[in-house]
């Protein structure tokens, strides 16, 4: 339900910051509803305009958004931690995977970082995420 979406309390500045510092952002997410028939896609892309509404930074404030529909134990798609996007996006924006970053909330988001080759942070408390990305763009500057 797009109206039940809430955003983490330093998103806004802390994705701004991200993006100011020259870093692409890309939204992975699983989504096991819709292979489930619990809800559809356009329902959970409604979700992610209602979040990017919120943040108020642009349409395109990812570069791309991954959807992965996939059941869990279905090893042939997409769903975390399957680094199958990951390794995508990767390829086709010609990115340095040594200055690619997985920041998530869940084991699965670190567990898919480390399939990838990509280093990765857990951000678990809200006010978090931008230290961790300040943190970031310390270590691998863009700009």
């Amino acid at each position: 339900d797009p109206d039940k979406v809430e955003l983490v309390e330093d998103a806004r500045d802390a994705l701004s910051m991200a993006r100011e510092a020259g870093f692409l952002l890309f939204l992975f997410t699983n989504q096991s509803g819709i292979g489930r028939g619990m809800y559809t896609l356009k329902e959970a892309e409604a979700c992610n305009h209602r979040m990017i509404e919120l943040l108020d930074l642009s349409d395109a404030v990812f570069t791309a958004t991954c959807i992965a529909p996939d059941l869990p134990g279905d090893e042939s798609g997409y769903r975390k931690p399957n680094p199958r996007f990951i390794l995508e996006m990767i390829e086709s924006h010609g990115l340095d995977p040594d200055c690619c970053w997985m920041i998530g909330d869940s084991a699965c988001d670190i567990e898919v970082a480390a399939n990838a080759g990509i280093k990765s942070c857990r951000a678990t408390e809200e006010g978090s995420l931008g230290s961790l990305i300040s943190g970031i763009i310390a270590e691998c500057p863009k700009t």
